[in-house]
């Protein structure tokens, strides 16, 4: 059996896609399981920090930024594990870009407060971090608009879960 992949000049076969799929959800489910594991080794000592502590702005940022990358991937486990419509794997792989980008977006604006407190809140510091971050802002939309289509999607017989498919060129 022989899946096409729009675009694609050729055909994929059943039996490499479905090895495909399977090593792509078993590096989520194993990606999946030490994030967990991270999260749960150290949640006993944040509720303890956060409960014997005033809840500051910088404690917020801190769940904030800890949390939303747990609950984005938590929420990815149906994309990969549930049998879902073609339609709803559409929907759902766009849909995950808006947690991921504000994800990116807290990230980067962590390290940039830290990188300006680190030298003093010197000016041309923040000016050198707000040149950089526009111009990494301004390529990524860029990127963004002209090749961030996403792989394209197969409906596979027999196989639970949103199939993308990655060529290999």
């Amino acid at each position: 059996m022989n899946l096409s992949v729009a675009g694609d000049s050729g055909a994929l076969d059943y039996a490499t896609f479905a090895s495909d799929h399977r090593i792509i959800r078993y590096l989520f489910l194993a990606g999946l399981t030490v994030l967990i594991y991270d999260h749960l080794l150290s949640l006993s000592m944040e509720v303890k920090s956060i409960r014997s502590s005033k809840v500051r702005p910088s404690t917020c940022w801190f769940l904030v930024v800890r949390y939303l990358g747990l609950v984005t991937t938590l929420s990815q486990f149906p994309y990969y594990f549930l049998p879902l419509d073609h339609a709803v794997c559409l929907k759902l792989q766009w849909l995950w870009d808006v947690p991921i980008i504000v994800q990116e977006v807290l990230v980067e604006a962590s390290l940039a407060l830290r990188v300006i407190a680190m030298y003093g809140f010197n000016k041309w510091v923040f000016l050198g971090l707000a040149t950089a971050t526009s111009a990494v802002a301004a390529t990524s939309l860029r990127a963004m608009i002209l090749y961030g289509q996403h792989p394209d999607l197969i409906q596979a017989p027999g196989l639970a879960g949103c199939h993308p498919a990655f060529t290999r060129q």
